[in-house]
């Protein structure tokens, strides 16, 4: 390769050139005699006129012999690799790299360093050669750099990253509890809502080359509390550490929790970093390491950061990436306000993990691939039916909640009963135990003062949002409860107690909500039962009072379901019986005589009762008539008022539905009835003799609709309806819907109410409800709730 063939690669006028700023013959053909000598080479010689550069780019002249004789006197592949890559035309890069030689794998992203350095040495070659070389940019593009030193540091440092602390636990191997999640580029809380492109089994080199467009070098890989940011560092560290000598890469790692102002920037940090295992380490050391491009830098916890360094830090990574472009540096965050001051990074995303990661971390947190058994029993946590938490959900998803869940496995399956026990543990580990291996650090709250002030807020908020059945949130309504806390709070600093920074805390910093579509969302909605429940544990009995009164009129379907009940109920089940529901109780049954109040115990637990009298001498008379062998009737439900009757019924495990029905004969239409019911005959085979059998079916019709001799349009769109010798349409029954305590003056129709609730199962359940209500009012006697 002669001179003029090396300096046309990158001559491209017509392209913007191979080496921006420089894109005249002229600067082509200087540049790599002024960047690529020491600054003592005799410019009288190496610098001719301008036509001469021109004609050393065009071939129509070489360099005289004095020319190279004084260059290899003073070349210097190091710096000149160094501007290369900070000139080297992105848009023409490999268009050049092509024109040498090289070739591409599939997808595979130029080394823009490894090529900086390979054009160096080639130039070296062709100084040495008096004008002329062998090309062998492509064998030096290949070529593995030689390593660096500093074994002594990767042995500790090794030592110290290939274990790890779990929560609450000993230390163990890193890889006997790691599983690789993916890393993509949009955020995911839930692994079946994953967009973007993902990195599986992820290491630098990866990170390094996902992008097809060009090479990555700097990253900022953000996850959520557990998501194992910090054991993923490790894990990348550990990876690049065991290959040194095959990249020529030193990857070192550090905890940013250490770094501060007293640091004159990154590079003393570095030193101080590497010399905990090698004191041989010098900042020159560093300095060589940078500038040839072979260092890693892997910094973990960004949002552990001291707030006050956060500018100081911002100034200083700016700084470092710039003074050295092409070191791989690697920084872990928590979705914090640090990362929008930090520029020159691409965002990835830790994500949750899915289904094959989850039972692979099963596996080895269970120690025994085959223990088919144990793993069921972990998983039973997420059963849709009787199980604590949702499968697919974050706890489900989330590796260090996962963790948590099979290393108390045999103690939460003792609180089986007990929900508020396994949320206590879980809300433990995302404020405090996550950190706990991390030595004299406490993680910084933006809104209040401390872990203890948030958890008093955001217990508050539950509170708050649970008793109006509010579950998740639009900004404004999360907006309009964050400003009902602040009223009623009392806090030590109340000016920083700010809804954006209320916000971050609760989704970045506790991670116990998450913001995804413009929407706020508790990561499980057990939490919010849980503090629900906790908050009133707290507070004084005449609040507590005053929440069962507003609970005595809330619906059922009010709430997702009873969790947040029973969990105070587990909590304090004396505070539960005399403040919510013994006020309740009384109201039907103090000073009532058994008539009244079981009359009242429907009207306060269920309101208005449905029942129905079906005529049994015409249901008779017309099976016999249209020859059906079934009499087929779809009774009414009577669902519970209000949610303290579905407390109670569930305390005591009773039934919370009930269907009334009576056969009469004969029967009479009385005050209060809504419909009457008619009937049409249908075909249907039976399943014990796969025969073919007619059943008289009924529809539920107006009153009002009884006696009308027109048929309206609503009529007409019924089925056949069977009808007597007149015409007229059959009676087979009314349906009622009453309020019991108007039928106590009537005490014929009270009798046969009671009738009809006794064979429905319902005297039973009212006496087992007194019961429980004079042993409430015995124990009050005792206790300090009176």
């Amino acid at each position: 390769m002669e001179y003029s063939e090396f300096l046309q690669k990158f001559y491209l006028p017509g392209q913007g050139g191979g080496l921006d700023g420089y894109k005249s013959k002229k600067k082509t053909a200087l540049f790599f005699f002024e960047n690529g000598l020491d600054a003592d080479y005799d410019a009288n010689i190496i610098c001719p006129s301008d036509s001469s550069l021109e004609k050393w780019v065009s071939g129509s002249r070489k360099p005289e012999s004095s020319v190279w004789g004084e260059a290899s006197k003073h070349l210097n592949e190091v710096n000149l690799a160094k501007k290369l890559l900070d000139v080297l035309n992105a848009k023409n890069l490999k268009e050049i790299m092509q024109s040498f030689g090289i070739t591409f794998e599939i997808a595979e992203v130029p080394d823009r360093k490894m090529f900086s350095a390979a054009v160096a040495a080639q130039f070296a070659a062709i100084v040495n050669g008096y004008g002329t070389a062998d090309n062998i940019v492509p064998t030096e593009y290949k070529k593995t750099p030689e390593p660096v030193g500093f074994k002594t540091y990767l042995r500790g440092a090794e030592n110290r990253y290939k274990w790890v602390r779990l929560p609450g636990e000993e230390e163990c191997l890193l890889s006997d509890v790691f599983v690789c999640n993916n890393i993509g580029t949009s955020a995911a809380v839930f692994p079946n809502r994953i967009t973007g492109n993902c990195i599986e089994n992820a290491t630098l080199e990866k990170l390094r080359t996902y992008d097809r467009r060009g090479e990555v070098l700097k990253i900022m890989l953000i996850g959520g509390c557990g998501y194992g940011k910090t054991l993923m560092l490790q894990h990348l560290f550990l990876d690049a550490a065991e290959s040194s000598d095959e990249t020529g890469r030193l990857p070192i790692i550090a905890e940013l929790r250490n770094f501060s102002s007293r640091y004159d920037g990154f590079l003393p940090f570095i030193v101080d970093t590497v010399r905990e295992y090698d004191d041989s380490f010098t900042e020159n050391s560093a300095k060589e390491v940078l500038e040839r491009g072979q260092a890693q830098l892997l910094f973990d916890g960004l949002d552990e950061l001291d707030p006050g360094e956060v500018n100081y830090f911002q100034k200083k990574i700016a700084e470092f990436t710039k003074r050295y472009q092409n070191v791989q540096v690697i920084i872990t965050s928590r979705q914090c306000s640090a990362i929008e001051g930090i520029r020159g990074f691409a965002r990835l995303y830790l994500h949750p993990l899915n289904e094959d990661q989850v039972n692979l971390l099963l596996d080895k947190l269970l120690l025994c691939k085959h223990n088919a058994e144990a793993k069921e029993a972990v998983m039973s946590f997420f059963d849709p039916e009787t199980g604590y938490l949702r499968r697919g959900g974050f706890v489900a998803t989330n590796p260090m909640l996962l963790t948590v869940i099979v290393r108390n496995c045999e103690k939460l399956k003792d609180l089986s009963e007990d929900k508020s026990s396994l949320y206590e543990m879980l809300y433990d580990v995302l404020i405090r135990g996550h950190d706990e291996e991390k030595e004299a650090f406490d993680r910084f709250f933006h809104s209040v003062g401390s872990s203890e002030e948030f958890t008093q807020v955001f217990r508050a908020f539950c509170a708050l949002t649970y008793m109006d059945g509010i579950f998740e949130f639009d900004h404004r309504t999360f907006e309009k409860y964050f400003n009902d806390v602040k009223k009623q709070e009392e806090l030590k600093n109340p000016n920083i107690f700010l809804l954006s920074r209320f916000e971050h805390d609760v989704c970045a910093t506790a991670c116990v909500m998450y913001e995804q579509e413009s929407g706020i969302y508790y990561i499980d909605p057990g939490f919010q039962d849980y503090f629900f429940a906790e908050y009133y544990y707290f507070e004084d009995k005449e609040k507590t009072k005053a929440m069962g009164e507003v609970l005595r009129n809330r619906k059922v379907k009010a709430f997702r379901n009873l969790d947040g009940l029973r969990m105070l109920y587990h909590m304090s089940h004396v505070k539960v019986e005399v403040c919510l529901i013994l006020p309740f109780l009384r109201k039907i049954f103090k000073g009532k005589d058994e008539k009244e109040a079981f009359m009242r115990f429907l009207f306060y637990g269920y309101k208005e009762c449905i029942y129905t009298e079906i005529d049994e001498a015409t249901v008779k008379l017309y099976m016999s008539k249209t020859g059906a062998d079934k009499f087929d009737r779809i009774m009414d439900t009577n669902s519970l008022r209000n949610i303290l009757m579905a407390l109670i019924l569930d305390i005591l495990d009773l039934n919370n539905s009930f269907t009334l029905s009576a056969s009469v004969d004969p029967i009479k239409r009385e005050n209060g009835a809504t419909h009457f019911l008619s009937g049409f005959t249908k075909e249907y085979v039976s399943q014990k003799d796969m025969k073919q059998h007619t059943a008289i079916r009924t529809i539920d019709r107006d009153i009002q609709n009884m006696d009308s001799s027109n048929e309206s349009e609503y009529q007409s769109a019924l089925p056949e309806m069977i009808r007597d010798k007149e015409g007229k349409t059959v009676c087979f029954g009314y349906k009622y819907r009453i309020d019991p305590l108007l039928l106590l003056p009537n005490a014929d129709r009270t009798d046969s109410f009671i009738a009809m609730a006794r064979t429905a199962g319902m005297i039973e359940i009212y006496k087992k409800v007194k019961i429980y209500y004079e042993k409430i009012v015995e124990e009050q006697k005792e206790n300090d709730f009176r």
